[in-house]
């Protein structure tokens, strides 16, 4: 019994200190769901028919209301309820690591944020309606359509994969950097101890030595 209170007490005080210490995440999550929720509100209307295409610049950007049924790329079309409870599951396990694994940097802060946002936009969507409001069309690559929540799920895994090749390796990097001037440091000491020693050796000798002759030298003053 007393361990669970334990691990209870210890959940809390780990989930105070992540609201408290990354309560400017919640605020960037707000912001681009909202983005997110409003473009789709207004540009990817429920009638059909009133759905307009809109060249933004010609050749290249177009906004194309469309409703995808699947995935990215429209992977697991039809597929809703599974898609549904992938995402929540992955939702579930990233929350649970951030909290329990609770990263420093404001580069993977932003990066998470991102992702959580993406994630959720997306399904709000497939819970409301059973598909993805999309409405991004990049023409002069031929793009498949997406949505403001794809692009905050894009640019969270850039930054997130920029963070581990970079960035997440750098404490260890310091503690082997701190360690090899440590072994450095105890180098010198030891070679100072041994170069005393070896003076207290030398001071020794030569003290023996000026006795020797101080004694010869007395021995001769006495026979004269």
């Amino acid at each position: 019994m007393q361990q669970k209170s334990n691990a209870k007490f210890n959940f809390k005080k780990s989930l105070i200190f992540y609201l408290t210490n990354n309560w400017w995440k919640f605020l960037i999550f707000a912001f681009v769901l909202a983005l997110d929720l409003v473009t789709k509100s207004i540009l990817v209307n429920q009638n059909q028919e009133l759905w307009q295409n809109y060249v933004l610049i010609d050749g290249v950007l177009v906004i194309m209301p469309t409703r995808n049924f699947g995935a990215g790329f429209s992977l697991l079309s039809g597929l809703t309820w599974l898609l549904i409870t992938l995402t929540i599951v992955f939702i579930v396990l990233f929350m649970a690591y951030n909290l329990f694994f609770q990263k420093k940097s404001k580069l993977y802060a932003v990066a998470s944020a991102l992702i959580l946002t993406g994630a959720v936009g997306n399904l709000i969507d497939r819970f409301a309606f059973g598909y993805v409001r999309d409405f991004i069309y990049l023409q002069f690559i031929n793009f498949p359509v997406f949505n403001v929540a794809d692009m905050s799920l894009t640019f969270g895994v850039i930054l997130l994969i920029i963070y581990i090749l970079f960035y997440s390796s750098k404490p260890k990097r310091k503690n082997l950097i701190n360690a090899s001037n440590e072994s450095e440091l105890q180098n010198v000491d030891n070679k100072k101890i041994l170069n005393e020693q070896q003076s207290e050796f030398i001071d020794n000798d030569k003290r023996q030595e000026n006795n020797k002759n101080d004694g010869v030298n007395n021995a001769k003053d006495s026979d004269r």
